[in-house]
């Protein structure tokens, strides 16, 4: 038994994002809202600070 995975746009994460950099969302809260797994925000909020350095 496989497991499917999703694959999300670049816009959906920059949505994603955003709501952690600029609307004042905590991690574990834009997951929620988003319905993604806490790794993938964790990992697009490090990614998008590693950018913007």
């Amino acid at each position: 038994m496989s497991k499917v995975r999703n694959q999300f746009t670049t816009e959906f994460k920059q949505e994603c994002v955003n709501l952690v950099v600029n609307q004042g969302y905590g991690i574990a809260q834009a997951t929620s809202a988003m319905q993604v797994a806490l790794s993938s925000m964790q990992r697009w909020a490090g990614q998008y600070k590693q950018e913007i350095k």
